[in-house]
């Protein structure tokens, strides 16, 4: 972070976050390993310029 001072409360949230990021990730995949149907984690449309301008107007 450019060597922005946090204290030791911002850097626990962002722990805290990142923990429940990889819990939802890891669960996401053990639920592919016991058989389970999941969504595709890409979507076959591929991303163009276009798409992307629809996107974020």
């Amino acid at each position: 972070m450019m060597g922005l001072a946090m204290e030791p409360r911002h850097i626990s949230i962002l722990m805290e976050m990142d923990r429940a990021w990889l819990d939802q990730v890891y669960a996401k995949e053990r639920a592919k390993a016991s058989g389970q149907k999941t969504l595709p984690p890409m979507s076959k449309q591929p991303l163009s310029a276009a798409l992307l301008d629809v996107m974020l107007k």
